[in-house]
């Protein structure tokens, strides 16, 4: 922990030695939170995404993997439904 002496005619500071892969982690660290800050200010502006990239990310897209994910989202919210409906009619969900 840092100590500052008590003498108010010397002010000096005593922080102690950081080992070497702390540092490295400590700079990796502050990266990602530039990058996070970096973002969020672009998504402040609504400038998250240059067009001219767009059209390239969403021709990665795996269109089967798209469609398992639209159906397993669909199939939790139609049982979060289920759910919702049973309990308000004083019902109890089971599922087997």
């Amino acid at each position: 922990m840092p100590t500052v002496s008590a003498r108010p005619s010397e002010l000096s500071l005593k922080v102690p030695k950081i080992e070497s892969h702390y540092l490295k982690l400590i700079e990796e660290n502050m990266a990602l939170l530039a990058s996070f800050m970096m973002a969020f200010e672009n998504f402040a502006l609504g400038k998250l995404v240059e067009p001219s990239n767009l059209d390239e990310d969403l021709d990665q897209i795996d269109h089967d993997e798209l469609e398992k994910l639209h159906l397993q989202l669909s199939m939790v919210l139609l049982v979060r439904r289920a759910k919702k409906f049973l309990s308000a009619n004083g019902k109890e969900f089971h599922w087997r």
